[in-house]
């Protein structure tokens, strides 16, 4: 009613319906993340394509082995001679008797097939520096220049070139800033030790390296902008909470276990690596399955590792004398085992039978064969990645309840970097077993703890070890000794036999 009592009128609310913008700095992003990995996957990882496209057609000639290769047949040869372990080839120009090349490129094809005939190339790689000579030197050598004094070897910051019978490692970029050389002939001297095999088919000199696109590199290359997209500064994530009761995150929570887990388990497979022979750095013997064999002793009920001893050890007034060894090792061939522990006329493993125990036993007993390393490493880094993630997610809910998605996830993603499992199934060997078999347990033994709210905690001393009472059995935690991580474990498995050994290293 109004003051002169006549009604005002009735206006009626309009709902106006808002339509939602689009987020333009999403597309923005987008649109840079292409960009980048266009310049990088097309320009910077085909920077060899582009550099040898005007590199001058070369004709080879004669090739000279060195007195310090022994020819093993089908491409094989011996190096007897480290020092004069070196092949040498003539180029020339097309069309000339003896006209120097400007060298750019070259490539060792290690056998005359054409594709990886080997079972595994990673065992069967040669190591090698490329020279060339310099006719207008001023001494009357004709001056070589190598590799490693070179600013284009492409992907090796050593300057050399590690090749194998995969056609994809044989190229090497050679070049010196702001200079060129006229040569007349290409060298090449292995770097390996005496009496490892190497293998040489023919030399191609300034070959056009092909333009590729790598679908894992380009993968990763996707993964990882698209990580700064997902986490640049204006994006939603961090105006959304984390919750373990959201459907989607949980998913996506999943999703992400599964695909770090086959990355790594991936890394470890395509990294492995078999080795069993005389390493000449040392001179003693490495034999890279020293878990299969501690596993192997255990399934046929005996702690020794059934590996040859040399009778010298058991003649010896003191085998555990290094220089005694090595006086022996000059007199004939000796075979003594790396990071082994002798005594009593065997060889044993004095790394932590855990693993063994957990993975290579039962599976030795089942399939009857040994368990690779690579798979039993892939398998504690699968419990390591789910339990961390899973204990990252639990302490963000107990103690951050008011965290953003984007912190929670960065800390996830984070925190799997950091346990150093990519160190580990980069390189495949005997070493990364027990550390990734006691990350896996640490972590797993935290999430544990974490659901036990009834667990009671004592400290004791300034290691960090704790204790702590589930179901009456008692366990012992140590967070850390001399900056390693060790995983929970009953007592009983903590006990040291304390027997005398010595380690052969």
């Amino acid at each position: 009613m109004s003051q002169t009592g006549v009604a005002a009128p009735s206006v009626k609310k309009r709902s106006v319906s808002v339509k939602k913008m689009p987020d333009w700095s999403f597309w923005r992003a987008c649109i840079i993340a292409v960009i980048v990995v266009a310049v990088f996957e097309l320009g910077f990882f085909n920077l060899g394509h582009w550099r040898t496209q005007r590199a001058e057609p070369v004709e080879t000639g004669a090739v000279q082995i060195g007195e310090g290769l022994e020819a093993q047949g089908n491409d094989k040869y011996t190096i007897v001679d480290p020092d004069k372990a070196t092949i040498t080839v003539q180029v020339h120009r097309p069309g000339t008797a003896n006209g120097a090349v400007n060298v750019k490129s070259v490539r060792v094809v290690a056998t005359s097939e054409s594709e990886d005939s080997e079972p595994s190339s990673r065992n069967h790689f040669s190591n090698a520096v490329i020279s060339v000579n310099d006719i207008a030197a001023a001494n009357s050598d004709k001056e070589w220049i190598q590799s490693t004094s070179s600013d284009g070897v492409w992907g090796d910051f050593r300057n050399t070139l590690e090749y194998s019978s995969n056609p994809r490692t044989q190229y090497l970029l050679f070049g010196k800033k702001l200079k060129t050389y006229e040569s007349t002939a290409v060298r090449i001297t292995f770097q390996n030790g005496k009496g490892n095999a190497v293998r040489f088919d023919h030399l191609e000199v300034n070959p056009h390296i092909a333009f590729t696109i790598n679908p894992f590199r380009l993968l990763a290359e996707i993964i990882l902008i698209g990580f700064f997209v997902v986490f640049r500064p204006s994006a939603r994530v961090w105006r959304k909470q984390a919750g373990t009761s959201i459907v989607r995150q949980n998913i996506c929570l999943a999703a992400y276990i599964v695909a770090w887990s086959v990355l790594i388990v991936l890394i470890a497979y395509t990294t492995r690596r078999v080795y069993y022979g005389l390493n000449t750095s040392h001179w003693h013997w490495e034999d890279t399955e020293q878990y299969q064999r501690l596993a192997d002793a255990l399934v046929h009920g005996h702690t020794w590792l059934d590996l040859p001893v040399d009778h010298s050890l058991e003649t010896m007034a003191n085998p555990y004398s290094a220089d005694d060894r090595y006086a022996l090792m000059g007199s004939g061939s000796r075979q003594y085992f790396w990071d082994h522990a002798y005594y009593n006329g065997h060889y044993y493993s004095y790394f932590g039978v855990v693993p063994a125990v957990l993975t290579l036993v039962p599976y030795q007993l089942i399939t009857g064969k040994w368990m690779p390393t690579w798979a039993v490493i892939g398998v504690f880094s699968i419990l390591a990645v789910t339990f961390g993630t899973l204990l990252v997610r639990r302490l963000a809910r107990d103690y951050f309840p008011s965290a953003t998605l984007g912190s929670v996830w960065l800390t996830i993603i984070g925190f799997n970097i950091g346990t150093n499992l990519f160190v580990y199934v980069h390189s495949t060997s005997f070493y990364g077993v027990p550390m990734a078999c006691s990350i896996a347990l640490v972590l797993m033994g935290l999430l544990v703890l974490a659901d036990f709210q009834a667990a009671k905690w004592h400290g004791f001393g300034t290691m960090g070890d704790h204790r702590f009472i589930v179901h009456g059995v008692e366990s012992r935690f140590a967070t850390a000794v001399h900056g390693r991580l060790l995983p929970c474990i009953p007592n009983v498995l903590a006990a040291d036999h304390q027997a005398s050994y010595t380690v052969l290293a």
